[in-house]
């Protein structure tokens, strides 16, 4: 039951909210109302003794989350505290999100070290009790398990400690070699004064302590995930529907239906009379028909973040006449949809702190990004260019971007010098002194329920804009400067000690192929049509915005 929160992230839900995860679910406030419930439902004697079994059966999964390594805190006295507890020792791995991951090495790891460090125990301990309770001495077979069992986790954890899973020291890093993953080469510097990146922490000073936003606020959308669909899912559908769809594969209609009901692929190859579906089947050939299966988190999140960042939010229902003379109405969910799928890949993308593509215990260790280039990053591009950008905050091989709204960096520690904090090979001379700092940032959500405030406001058919829905995050970091005062790397502090995976910058507009019309994500999509209707989405002129085609332009 508390591990049902493990879904909380669909709902936009983080570890500091109420109901995310190891949240309220985790508190013994929650297992005293789950035994209570089911005390009174399901007993009629008994009950004090049936509530203890009961409660202390469902505290025992908070209690035992507080020792293990790798995963947030324990709410342990929720509601009433949020704060999140771990214990000192934690020597049980949590298993990294995924099917792959919980079915093979890793999962199997994790079942092995719960069977030795509490089932074993466990039943030891209940033996023992077993038998004082009854005014027996300990068998000696009990003494012989106990001390085989002690022998054999003893030679473990000094032979094969990686079976504990403990987390690797974080250290001082420095940025890489020119046009690595960390290469601060990477930043854009189109928009920023005199097109020079700043690096000097003295420099970036007056942009601490305050709140840095962009010049256009980023609009908040779904990821249009890849198990509903993505751009190809019918959002009239039952979510069990396009569940299904997903796990069985589907195809177009073969008679054209109501072009309401139908996905925006669908209604993009209506309004241009195509009755080949070939945007429609190129998208499911990416989504629903793909083999193998993709994971379950995939989805268009940096195509939303970046064309939130780039396009005023659709909000208006666009009527789409087609070369033959049908009309197809594309509501703002459609044209987000498609627009998501347009920036999806951009003409001048880049990424700073390159892409996760491992799965380990303490991924976070190999794939936080380096925190000296989350600071003249934001600084430099939210800061000077006043510009946003796109922050993927799960260090693992799982994928989430978000545009960013806001940020504030604050100084928790003033430069001191390194004494005992731990540094890569080759880097220590160049350091000169530390610097201690919070990250405190505003992202738009990418998670939004699909068509959740896409929904007609009123009769006549107009639309409310989303706007921005907040999702914050918080890293703590160390930096380290040179004498110069330049930014030269920096590690991960906190529990755990992560930090994003990455940050991307988007601009240039789609990536497009086919002389500069189709788009490279999906070369049956027209982008100056998609360009069109989106203009259309926030035309506030006209009573219904129209778009008529002539041989399949608008």
């Amino acid at each position: 039951m508390p591990d049902l929160d493990v879904v909380a992230p669909v709902f936009d839900l983080r570890g500091p909210d109420l109901l995310g995860h190891r949240g309220l679910l985790h508190s013994l406030g929650f297992a005293a109302v789950l035994a209570g419930a089911l005390t009174v439902a399901f007993f009629r004697t008994e009950r004090p003794r049936v509530f203890a079994l009961l409660f202390f059966a469902g505290a025992s999964h908070g209690l035992v989350d507080l020792f293990t390594r790798g995963d947030v805190g324990v709410a342990l006295f929720s509601p009433f505290s949020r704060a999140r507890l771990l214990s000192p020792l934690r020597p049980l791995p949590v298993c990294p999100l995924g099917v792959p991951e919980y079915f093979g090495k890793l999962g199997a790891i994790v079942l092995f070290d719960e069977l030795l460090l509490l089932l074993v125990p466990l039943a030891i301990v209940t033996r023992v009790i077993r038998r004082f309770r009854d005014g027996e001495a300990p068998s000696r077979a009990l003494t012989t398990v106990t001390l085989g069992w002690v022998l054999v986790t003893a030679t473990l954890w000094l032979l094969l400690p990686a079976l504990f899973a403990p987390t690797r020291e974080r250290l001082l890093r420095g940025y890489g070699a020119r046009g690595s993953d960390e290469d601060l080469g990477w930043i854009p510097k189109d928009r920023l004064p005199e097109q020079q990146l700043v690096t000097r922490f003295s420099s970036l000073e007056p942009l601490l302590g305050r709140e840095l936003t962009p010049a256009e606020v980023p609009w908040s959308g779904s990821f249009f995930p890849a198990w509903f669909g993505s751009e190809a899912g019918r959002w009239a559908d039952s979510r069990f529907t396009l569940l299904a769809r997903t796990l069985t594969g589907t195809s177009p209609p073969a008679v054209a239906g109501d072009p309401a009901g139908l996905a925006p692929t669908e209604k993009y190859d209506l309004a241009h009379d195509d009755p080949s579906w070939a945007a429609t089947r190129a998208s499911l050939d990416d989504t629903h028909n793909r083999r193998p299966r993709p994971r379950f988190w995939f989805g268009l999140c940096n195509g939303v973040a970046a064309a939130s960042m780039n396009r005023p939010e659709p909000y208006r229902t666009v009527e789409v006449v087609s070369p033959s003379g049908r009309a197809v109405r594309f509501h703002p969910i459609d044209v987000k949809a498609l627009l998501a799928k347009s920036y999806y890949w951009g003409a001048e993308n880049s990424i700073l702190g390159g892409i996760c593509q491992v799965s380990a215990f303490d991924v976070g260790e190999r794939c936080s990004m380096n925190p000296g280039g989350l600071f003249v990053a934001t600084l430099n591009t939210l800061g000077r260019a006043r510009r946003s950008f796109m922050v993927e905050v799960h260090p693992t091989a799982q994928s989430q971007y978000y545009a960013v709204a806001a940020a504030r960096v604050d100084v928790t520690r003033p430069a001191y010098a390194r004494t005992t904090e731990p540094v890569e090979e080759g880097l220590a001379p160049r350091i000169d002194r530390l610097v201690d700092v919070d990250f405190s940032f505003t992202l738009s959500s990418t998670m939004l329920p699909l068509a959740s405030e896409d929904e007609p406001a009123s009769r006549d058919g107009d639309y409310q804009r989303v706007g921005l829905h907040p999702v914050p995050f918080t890293w703590s970091a160390t930096l380290a400067l040179d004498a110069s005062g330049d930014v030269i790397g920096g590690r991960w502090r906190g529990e755990p000690g992560n930090g994003p995976d990455n940050v991307a910058f988007s601009e240039g507009g789609p990536l497009l192929v086919d002389g500069g019309t189709g788009l490279e994500a999906n070369p049956h999509l027209d982008w100056p049509f998609i360009d069109a209707l989106a203009k259309a989405s926030v035309d506030d002129t006209a009573p219904t915005p129209r778009l008529t085609l002539d041989g399949g332009s608008p």
